[in-house]
């Protein structure tokens, strides 16, 4: 029953369409004012360049409908910026590549924020789960044997803190590079995606 507020890239106005078919969710006209009232099942797209983020935060703040804002970020588009009143209400993001984008992923990630599914339901009824911790500077190199070493696991574990990317200064990798990995890691499987970053004393740098 929530709204859905899309702040998207220009060029990339077909996730708004296809996000309205795959949720049935209604998609309302570009004049649509949030301030005239959110309606449920219903999505609200807007250019990233032409945000109103006063309505959106007016709203949200006094709106009986749950409102999801989602960031729909390429990460090919270097020059694209987020709106600076709006990038700290986010409630999701998904990130992607042109070259690399699948309907089959975008679904799933729709069903998950809109609560149709929730892997980890079935993880907790489980006794034992079991998860693959991934220590690697870039996961890249270790998909050839994704499929096959995540066999029987209920998540994978990306250690954020043990990421490196080449050229890199300092003992922390830039959010693109940290956005490109967890990107990546998420077209390879399906399982769910721990995010984890430990300090030293606990193994992590």
């Amino acid at each position: 029953m929530a709204c859905l507020i899309l702040i998207y890239d220009i060029e990339n106005s077909f996730l708004i369409d296809l996000a309205a078919s795959i949720t049935g969710y209604a998609l309302q006209p570009g004049s649509y004012q949030l301030s005239s009232g959110v309606r449920p099942n219903s999505i609200v797209a807007y250019d990233r360049k032409f945000v109103p983020s006063s309505d959106v935060r007016l709203s949200k703040s006094h709106s009986d409908t749950p409102i999801l804002n989602i960031n729909l970020k390429c990460l090919d588009n270097k020059q694209a910026k987020d709106h600076d009143g709006v990038v700290d209400d986010f409630d999701h993001e998904y990130l992607f590549v042109n070259g690399k984008f699948h309907r089959k992923d975008f679904c799933r990630f729709l069903s998950f924020v809109t609560g149709q599914s929730n892997p980890f339901a079935q993880i907790r009824k489980k006794k034992r789960s079991v998860y693959i911790g991934l220590t690697y500077p870039n996961v890249r190199v270790a998909l050839s044997n994704m499929a096959i070493v995540s066999v029987g696991a209920d998540a994978l574990e990306l250690r954020v803190d043990l990421l490196h990317e080449e050229g890199q200064e300092g003992t922390v990798p830039s959010l693109d590079y940290v956005a490109e990995q967890l990107m990546t890691l998420r077209l390879q499987s399906e399982l769910p995606i721990i995010f984890t970053i430990r300090l030293i004393p606990s193994g992590g740098k």
